[in-house]
């Protein structure tokens, strides 16, 4: 997960040209700030039956809903707290790999008639293997250090 977070996210920052670009090209980067265990001490507390969320859903809102379905003490939660928190590293060296290559390539593609998609899966994850490699196994590592 956090290959496909931080590749389409590097992506998306350094070919595409939208409002904002220059704001997500940094906050994108902000999740490493936090270690991945104090953010599901946090997830836990926020989502939790007591917690702000659910208790703002059954006092102002009248609405009782299922603490199972905010329940992240689970594997799920496990992958989807190590992907939120450690998708930075597969986003940085990514990004940093494609803003230093030709932009002749895309270029070329986009004379031959590719749409984006194909541009993408045709010749950017080829060139970008190394780079999300790279990615990965900072992830794996900081993965071993908890």
């Amino acid at each position: 997960m956090s290959i496909i977070i931080g590749l389409s996210s590097a992506w998306l920052v350094t070919v595409f040209d939208f409002p904002l670009r220059n704001f997500f090209k940094w906050s994108l980067i902000l999740p490493l700030s936090i270690p991945p265990y104090i953010g599901a001490f946090t997830y836990e507390g926020l989502l939790n039956y007591t917690g702000p969320l659910q208790s703002s859903f059954r006092n102002n809102l009248g609405i009782n809903l299922n603490p199972q379905y905010f329940d992240i003490m689970n594997l799920y939660g496990a992958v989807f707290i190590y992907t939120i928190f450690l998708y930075p590293y597969v986003y940085l060296i990514t990004r940093s790999f494609l803003e230093k290559q030709s932009a002749s390539l895309l270029e070329v593609s986009r004379t031959m008639g590719k749409s984006s998609f194909n541009i993408f899966i045709n010749i950017i994850l080829p060139i970008t293997r190394g780079a999300i490699v790279g990615g990965v196994s900072l992830v794996i590592l900081q993965f071993h250090q908890l």
